[in-house]
């Protein structure tokens, strides 16, 4: 029953490798139960010619995985078997090569596509010389960038037009159009040149004739330029100077404003508007100060001070000095000098002046506010800084404006060896008040604007502290040289803030967390172990409040 079966399903294999269904009469002959079949061999043998001459047909139509299979089923036939391996190895072959030329294919393509994208069609064109000449995806992207260099060349040629007719906006918009197409383009560069040219001089004329606006509008139709030739520049750092001096002004932040004027005056001294408009700030300063000496200026200056109600009870008799009120925020004259702001900056909530006492270190003066006072020490003083000497009640004040620090005093100051009234304070700067006194004035760190001053040898401050932080940025404690509060007792650094009116110390680190610092309570963060109370100004003792 056996011999039956197998001659019927050789006899089935025959007919289908007749019919040319090679793999159909595969599957049957090469069944294990049919090897010992008297007609398997002969089967067997039909079918590894028919596979051998298939694949050998397929190689050459570069179908190399059907030739590849074809050829691997000839061999499992058993027949020829060293001719029909050379023949898989050249299948093989074939097809490596097939698929790298493949992937070089498409890395081509991709390239030339991304770089006709970004503009360069010369990258494009070269990219598209690595792909085969028929094939049909580099013809539709070869059609494509003609396409895209013949708008670019359009663009180019409304861009020239527009400059013609003086349409600045216009040209600079096409050459941007042109640049995003073909960045490369023949003419482009020397178009481009002639506009900013043009431009930069437009704008020049018309800031220094106070076309402030005109001349704004006229630099921002070159945003997305490249070329930065200097006269550019110039012209743009102009033009932000006025943009920053009237948005000071709008603010009243008047010392900001007349400080950019009379920076734009020296850089350009054809815009006479500017030296004009410092000449008005300085009217306002020379205005407030007639009106504060006369009746009305007496009792803003009492009520102010909250001195009138005093006067009136006691029947003292007030000066036009009387009381310390602080000029408008303007600048005196052409020197460069900081002006009084009339407020404060302080946020409500956390005390102008806190004593740090930072465990194991010492203790530290914390001042808030743009605008310190450094006086004598003893009972009725009102100065922030407080010290033991001969001093006026205020003989000085250190002033903010922005980044910067101003020391001003009517009765003079020492500043590396020269007496001033007013000048700008430079990180290592030696201050000398009165006969003794000598003050050091720091910017420990540039990733703060707050600064420090140190208390010269036999100088005596409130509370044995010999140094006072002007908080006006985050203080960083530990023992770098860029620390405000030096602590090289402590592990690490640590950064004192101020949020909403609390203060917050953290560690510094990126997973580190603010942690809020009560007034009056010891706070313990680390190995930092500091107390933080606020601080009257009202003597010597430097009373703790709470």
């Amino acid at each position: 029953m056996f011999g039956r079966l197998a001659t019927a399903r050789i006899k089935s294999a025959e007919d289908a490798l007749a019919a040319g269904r090679l793999d159909e009469a595969f599957e049957i002959a090469i069944s294990t139960k049919l090897d010992k079949h008297e007609g398997i061999g002969r089967l067997r043998s039909q079918l590894a010619g028919a596979f051998f001459e298939r694949g050998q047909d397929r190689l050459m139509s570069r179908k190399f995985a059907e030739a590849i299979s074809d050829f691997e089923r000839a061999g499992r036939c058993g027949f020829q078997s060293d001719k029909i391996q050379e023949w898989r190895r050249r299948a093989q072959q074939a097809f490596d090569v097939d698929r790298a030329a493949g992937v070089e294919r498409t890395t081509a393509l991709n390239e030339a596509r991304q770089r006709a994208d970004a503009g360069s069609l010369v990258g494009a064109a070269e990219a598209l010389e690595r792909t085969p000449a028929d094939d049909p995806a580099r013809g539709a992207l070869e059609s494509a960038i003609e396409r895209q260099g013949r708008q670019a060349s359009e663009a180019l040629s409304a861009a020239n037009h527009a400059l013609d007719r003086d349409d600045l906006h216009a040209a600079a918009s096409q050459i941007r159009i042109a640049k995003k197409l073909h960045t490369k383009l023949e003419g482009l560069a020397e178009t481009e040149h002639r506009l900013i040219d043009r431009t930069v001089e437009r704008a020049r004329a018309a800031f220094e004739s106070g076309r402030l606006d005109r001349a704004r509008q006229d630099l921002d139709a070159l945003a997305g330029l490249d070329i930065r030739r200097g006269e550019r520049i110039e012209v743009e750092e102009l033009v932000r100077e006025a943009s920053a001096a009237a948005a000071a002004f709008a603010s009243h932040d008047y010392a900001q404003a007349a400080l950019l004027l009379g920076r734009l005056a020296k850089l350009n001294a054809r815009a006479e508007w500017a030296a004009e408009a410092k000449g008005h700030l300085d009217a306002i300063e020379t205005a407030w100060e007639a009106v504060m000496e006369g009746p009305l200026g007496l009792l803003s200056r009492a009520c102010a001070g909250g001195v009138f109600e005093r006067a009136a009870l006691s029947g003292e008799t007030l000066s036009a000095r009387a009381v310390n009120i602080a000029p408008p925020p303007v600048y005196r004259g052409s020197k460069d000098v900081v002006a009084m702001p009339v407020h404060q900056a302080v946020t409500p909530g956390l005390a102008r002046r806190i004593l740090l006492r930072v465990d194991g270190v010492g203790s530290f003066l914390l001042i808030r506010g743009d605008r310190v006072s450094i006086g004598r020490a003893g009972p009725g003083s009102t100065a922030d800084i407080q010290l033991v000497s001969d001093l006026a009640d205020r003989q000085a004040e250190i002033v903010r404006a922005g980044e910067d620090y101003f020391v001003v005093s009517q009765s003079g100051v020492e500043l590396a060896g020269s007496n001033v009234d007013h000048a700008l304070l430079q990180d290592g700067d030696r201050v000398r008040l009165g006969k003794r006194v000598r003050l050091k004035f720091k910017r420990p760190s540039l990733k703060s604007s707050a600064a420090v001053l140190e208390l010269g040898e036999g100088v005596r401050m409130e509370n044995d502290c010999r140094r006072a932080v002007l908080w006006s940025g985050p203080i960083l404690l530990g023992g770098l040289k860029e620390c405000h509060v030096p602590a090289p007792q402590i592990e690490g650094q640590y950064v004192l803030m101020e949020r909403g009116g609390k203060m917050f110390a953290k560690r510094v680190g990126p997973a580190s967390e603010a942690v809020p610092v009560e007034l009056g309570a010891p706070f313990a963060l680390g190995d930092l172990r500091l107390t933080a109370m606020a601080c009257s100004a009202s003597s010597l003792d430097g009373r703790v409040i709470g």
